[in-house]
């Protein structure tokens, strides 16, 4: 069919540019401008400096008459002007609803060396031309991503259901936000999940940096769409690493309006023609198997879902809440045989023979280790007792009679050590408990507390914490934040220069309430103090 089209581009207004962190960059502008007044120039420059690792951006615009069978926005870009980019045709965005005159596309990537750029607008249909008035560019450069931790979580089953799958490594906001300007929703809404809602994101299906994809995803669905936080309450890339969106429990921006009792799952990547990676399906199927056991909920089976009035399978697509082609044809076709593979993996891998739970490790002299957990079996025979030094493998140390629910580890060298236990019968044994780390220092902790001060304020602490050593020497200084069982939790890194006194701020405001453990270790001294979480 002949195509009409208009070659705009936005003149622009440039609405917001901020950085938002000195050491990832990330940056955000709006471009806008008003069709109403005329057609402006072709090309545009792309206001945005030392853009890392890709440029993320979505186009917005108002109209009274649109049909997305005959009207859409077409997108190029160029380094410099003069070679171009073959040319984006850009879609709605898949997960939302659209009513006039306000629409949004999907997120979109572009590579970052790109300084300038082309929209236009088309119509299929000469009698049906494409009119657009208010139209707004958004254009994202989250920053390169730094060294990751993923956390684990050591849970207690509830009274709902007896099992023991374990639940993922993930890796938490602070991980994929490292700017630490991803704030959770202020206003949470807490929902009992009944249905598990699997997505695919539309984007591409592979990355340089992933968490900085689900940082973009952030950035779309709360600057540009205007929502109170990522809409997904978990994030799968294809390499198989799980990312926690607005986390468990909380009643995220997914299903077609109707959120209440679930939980959306985001494989990211577009999967219309191509199935996900073998890697990603684990996780997911590692994450569903987990939920499902948790809230004692059927893979297998379907049941009423009182938000949108429909009777859904437990684990459902997007599409099954309303039109769209998410999570995408392949993916979708999967999902019966997903349902069998998650049934499967609680039978034969969660164990009905429970882990113990709550390991904590305590440094209590220069030295020694205390151990202590919770023996959740009333039939083990004995737990094993493992240990790791620094980043080596697991060996065991002890196997302890049935009972037992501490031991101390003595007479250790300088360094960080990690422990699990299990139990173990004659015939079974359960899956590890948490991973608790300590670090026995090269000198006394009674040295390192007493000679080198570091005050942390406000302490109690609930959105960020300011911390103030007298005096910090040129170099790399290293802050690493504990929860009370010894799992790291959090990890910055921070390149000083000689100062007196010297003052870092840092964001704890996606952490739990409770203790925690700071350790704050320049070149040539260790700092270490406790923090209360409200």
């Amino acid at each position: 069919m002949p195509t009409f089209r208009t070659s705009l581009l936005l003149i622009g207004c440039l609405l917001t540019v901020a950085s938002m962190s000195a050491q990832n960059n990330a940056q955000r502008t709006v471009v806008e401008f008003d069709l109403s007044k005329g057609t402006p120039p072709a090309t545009h420059v792309i206001p945005l400096a030392d853009v890392s690792p890709f440029l993320a951006y979505t186009v917005y615009w108002e109209a009274d008459d649109w049909d997305a069978r005959r009207h859409h926005w077409s997108i190029s870009f160029s380094p410099d002007g003069e070679n171009w980019s073959e040319t984006e045709e850009l879609e709605l965005d898949p997960h939302r609803t659209f009513r006039a005159p306000q629409f949004i596309s999907n997120l979109y990537f572009a590579a970052k060396e790109m300084r300038f750029f082309r929209l236009e607008i088309h119509s299929s249909d000469p009698a049906y031309p494409a009119e657009a008035s208010r139209v707004k560019v958004n254009l994202f450069s989250p920053g390169n991503t730094g060294p990751v931790s993923a956390q684990t979580v050591s849970e207690l089953p509830d009274d709902r259901a007896v099992c023991f799958c374990t639940q993922p490594e993930f890796l938490g906001r602070d991980q994929w936000c490292q700017t630490g300007d991803c704030p959770v929703d202020a206003t949470p809404v807490i929902t009992t999940v009944t249905h598990l809602i699997v997505h695919h994101s539309a984007g591409p299906n592979s990355s340089s940096d992933w968490a900085a994809v689900v940082h973009s995803i952030w950035n779309g669905h709360v600057n540009d769409n205007g929502w109170d936080d990522i809409g997904y309450n978990w994030l799968i890339d294809p390499n198989g690493v799980l990312y926690e969106g607005r986390a468990d429990n909380i009643q995220g921006a997914h299903f077609c309006g109707y959120n209440g009792g679930t939980m959306g799952v985001c494989m990211m990547g577009t999967y219309s023609t191509v199935g996900p990676t073998e890697a990603a399906k684990e996780t997911l199927r590692q994450l569903l198997a987990w939920k499902s056991c948790k809230e004692d909920i059927d893979p297998l089976d379907f049941s009423f879902h009182a938000s949108s009035g429909l009777n859904l399978f437990h684990i459902s697509g997007h599409r099954d809440g309303c039109a769209t082609e998410c999570p995408g044809q392949i993916l979708y076709d999967d999902l019966p045989q997903i349902r069998e593979q998650v049934n499967t993996y609680i039978e034969t891998v969660c164990s009905s023979f429970p882990p113990p739970t709550e390991l904590a490790a305590e440094v209590v002299t220069d030295d020694d280790v205390d151990l202590i957990w919770l023996d959740n079996s009333d039939n083990e025979t004995a737990f094993q007792l493992v240990r790791a030094s620094g980043n080596g493998t697991f060996a065991q140390i002890a196997e302890l009679p049935a009972g037992t629910t501490t031991y101390q580890d003595l007479d250790l060298t300088p360094g960080v050590y990690r422990y699990r236990v299990r139990a173990i019968t004659d015939q079974d044994t359960s899956a590890f408990s948490n991973v608790a780390k300590v670090d026995i220092l090269s000198v006394s902790t009674t040295e390192v507390i007493s000679s080198a001060i570091l005050f942390v304020f406000p302490n109690p602490a609930n959105d960020q914490i300011t911390l103030q050593i007298e005096q910090a020497p040129a170099g790399t200084t290293q802050l690493d934040l504990f929860a009370a069982d010894g799992r790291r939790v959090r990890s910055w890194t921070f390149e000083t220069q000689t100062s007196s006194p010297w003052t870092q701020t840092v964001s704890v405001a996606s952490l739990p309430a409770g203790i925690y453990w700071l350790e704050l270790q320049t070149s040539n001294q260790v700092f270490a103090a406790r923090l209360q979480v409200q």
